[in-house]
């Protein structure tokens, strides 16, 4: 069977990993031993990388379209028995869920580490409400509580680490702000504007500074 959600190579894996599954429902093996799921992660994996950030400009409705073939897959076949070895494929589902979403939260801030260029914190909620509203039509298809997963990361991403150690939305932009932008107004690059409101940038620079410090702007880095 080819699943053709996806292009050739996707197709490819994804077809790959079904018949994996369809294979494990029920299987009776004859010797005690546990079954090997490394074929089926490095699918996984390959997957990912296929739809990774570096690819087409399709890559969401791609990946929208691979894990929805993976969750109608979930409710076939719910719990897998091999032995003595039970596999649950939804809670395998929920744990990279959580790892894909925390990578991309904060690959949307764009930020680069050398010119210290950032995204808006406006732009980057934007991004995060439209992703959070692709990963939740995956409840259509599968039982998960989408709503446990998105919180779980963005809690974490108000810390000043992950759970992996790894920095997060509220590290980065506080960085941003206190050794960017607080830095141009101690020398006179940025100046406060009583009139408007926020700072604005006094000469040219990389970035308009009353893009990030208007009230909007403020009220939501607050909701991020």
């Amino acid at each position: 069977m080819r699943i053709m959600v996806c292009p050739e190579e996707e197709s490819i894996l994804m077809s790959s990993m079904v018949e994996t599954l369809a294979r494990l429902h029920g299987q009776t093996m004859t010797e005690r031993s546990e079954y090997d799921f490394d074929a089926l992660r490095l699918d996984w994996f390959r997957l990912q990388t296929l739809t990774s950030v570096n690819k087409a400009p399709l890559r969401s409705d791609i990946v929208l379209g691979n894990l929805v073939s993976i969750c109608q897959s979930i409710s076939s076949f719910p719990i897998l028995s091999a032995w003595d070895h039970t596999f649950v494929p939804r809670e395998y589902l929920v744990a990279h869920l959580e790892d894909l979403f925390m990578k991309r939260v904060f690959a949307m801030m764009r930020y680069n580490m050398e010119t210290h260029d950032i995204a808006r914190p406006s732009e980057v909620l934007a991004r995060i409400q439209s992703y959070m509203s692709a990963l939740r039509t995956l409840e259509l298809y599968v039982t998960i509580d989408m709503t446990r997963v998105l919180t779980a990361v963005l809690l974490q991403e108000t810390q000043m680490l992950d759970s992996k150690g790894e920095a997060t939305l509220a590290s980065t932009y506080t960085a941003w702000y206190t050794n960017t932008l607080l830095k141009r107004v101690a020398v006179g690059g940025v100046c406060y504007s009583v009139s408007r409101k926020c700072f604005v940038s006094k000469a040219i620079m990389p970035f308009k500074a009353e893009e990030y410090t208007d009230i909007t702007g403020e009220y939501t880095n607050i909701r991020v």
